[in-house]
């Protein structure tokens, strides 16, 4: 009989290299986000904001900062983001 080969060892199963890495990138984007959102309303706690609140920064962004659309939408979600 034939001997059979076993699959490598040393490959493994999971997530791609880097996703980890992603997530982790992402989230500090998010935290950085807060942040500014938090900064542009200073004597405001971010807790007492509503989305009037979140409207205004992102017009800020757009009109003030020259934002791209895709960082306005990076910024919304981050503000959005449930957890």
């Amino acid at each position: 009989m034939p001997q059979t080969s076993r699959p490598n060892s040393s490959i493994r199963c999971g997530r791609p290299a880097g996703v980890a890495s992603i997530a982790t990138t992402r989230k500090k984007a998010y935290v950085r986000w807060a942040e500014r959102f938090a900064c542009f309303h200073d004597p405001t706690h971010p807790r007492h904001l509503d989305e009037d609140d979140i409207r205004a920064f992102l017009g800020h962004l757009a009109s003030e900062r020259n934002v791209a659309a895709s960082t306005q939408n990076q910024a919304l979600n981050a503000l959005t983001e449930r957890t």
